[in-house]
């Protein structure tokens, strides 16, 4: 297994290289697997992997067998394919890995590609419906050779400029590309300066339908707010949930909710929307349990205690700094964190800056990661209060040593990080 990891791994060396030539051929070369999946798709910058878990959650409720793709993984790379919750075997890896190589190494296929291959094959037998996340933009991105049933775009903000644009309007633009002819099309993206993009692209191409969430009346009530979770009423439309219990934190969780419910909604039928009432309920509930989902402002430890976020750009931070000052949180945190050399870090560390005591900063165990060294001297032209740590594990107990509140944030790799860091500290 370790040798087919490092085969995997070292295809990064391809980098990122948009275009769906090469997926195209290699579904081709291995009978269209996609082409047989019952699916739903979900773009956006902020907000798709819960989406996408949600509809997952939900779905399995209502008796499918769902397969959930979604990137990038925390704890190992199986995280990414995963059948009703359960990520896939070793043993999985290894033979979709043989049946993809070959093809690959002839088109010369990036690691994103050829993962997303070996998704497509495993579901094609194994699930009756599909809820997958899209990487990187919508356009170019590899999951974008699907014909799903419902097409979702969650949010719109600042992410991966050099691929996808530097202006909201370019990003739009780049997401709107999984419109296709006769697919509906849920939008949860607020702006109204936004909605022209969308309006003209399901123009050109010919959607069946097009939703945005906020053309409906819709709104939620607050019932109770604990480190577990929101217990909320919820109504979007003529449709009201009197009691649901949604296992994350935030008002921008209650958005991806409303989003993913409309999704499951126009996927079911309008029409049929309260037969699955019981199903969206127990779904939400369980979200963490049906779909593998985790790292979403999750409190892992309580004395003292301590939150993780794979918050890794501005808006996301934002989302996190505003949650997690009301209650039942605290209003100050130890923070650790690191991010990736192309992410937009002066930002991300002004929207945390309000919330932090101190940053314990430390580069986790990838190429990409900026170094301590840049973020050290970026706090110090912010003014912020912060110390440069060697690892993301000495910066964790660095930061619990204080017995203050702390929060990890900034990348996936440092939340992974983090979560060893704190799972050897209870051994």
């Amino acid at each position: 297994m370790e040798k087919i990891l490092e085969k995997l791994y070292s295809l990064h060396r391809r980098g990122i290289a948009p275009g769906l030539e090469r997926m195209q051929e290699m579904l081709r070369q291995l009978g269209n697997p996609h082409l047989a999946l019952n699916s739903l798709h979900v773009a956006g910058t902020n907000g798709k992997g819960t989406v996408t878990s949600i509809i997952a959650s939900v779905l399995r409720e209502a008796g499918e067998d769902v397969g959930i793709y979604t990137s990038p993984h925390i704890r190992a790379f199986n995280e990414r394919i995963r059948v009703n919750g359960t990520p896939i075997t070793d043993e999985e890896i290894i033979e979709l890995y043989h049946k993809v190589e070959p093809i690959a190494d002839q088109v010369g296929a990036t690691f994103f590609e050829v993962t997303t291959v070996m998704a497509f094959l495993k579901f094609q037998h194994s699930t009756t419906s599909c809820s997958i996340e899209c990487g990187l933009g919508g356009r170019l991105d590899a999951t974008n050779v699907l014909l799903p049933r419902v097409a979702v775009i969650t949010s719109i903000d600042y992410d991966h400029r050099e691929w996808l644009g530097d202006t909201l309007e370019q990003i739009a633009k780049e997401k709107a590309g999984i419109m296709k002819r006769g697919i509906p099309v849920i939008i949860g993206e607020p702006r109204r300066e936004l909605r022209d993009v969308f309006v003209a692209k399901a123009e050109e191409v010919g959607v069946q339908r097009l939703v945005f969430l906020d053309d409906l009346e819709w709104d939620y009530k607050l019932l109770e707010h604990t480190y577990e979770g929101m217990h909320l009423e919820l109504r979007i439309g003529s449709t009201s949930f009197r009691d649901l219990f949604l296992p994350f934190h935030g008002e921008h969780q209650v958005r991806n909710l409303a989003i993913a419910i409309l999704a499951v909604m126009e996927y079911f039928g309008y029409d049929k929307a309260s037969v699955y009432t019981d199903a969206i309920v127990r779904g939400v509930a369980r979200v963490k349990h049906n779909s593998g989902l985790y790292g979403r402002i999750e409190v892992v430890r309580q004395e003292p205690l301590v939150v993780i976020d794979v918050a890794h750009n501005p808006a996301g931070c934002r989302a996190l700094a505003a949650t997690i000052r009301n209650r039942p949180f605290p209003a100050r945190w130890n923070v650790v964190f690191g991010a990736m050399r192309d992410k937009e870090i002066p930002a991300m560390l002004k929207e945390l800056a309000p919330i932090a005591d101190r940053f314990f900063l430390a580069s986790p165990q990838q190429d990409r990661a900026e170094s301590t060294e840049r973020l050290l001297e970026i706090c110090q032209k912010l003014g912020l209060v912060a110390t440069s740590m060697r690892t993301v594990e000495a910066a964790v107990t660095a930061a619990l040593n204080e017995g203050k509140p702390t929060l990890c944030v900034g990348s996936f790799f440092v939340i992974e990080e983090a979560l060893r860091a704190l799972n050897s500290s209870q051994d």
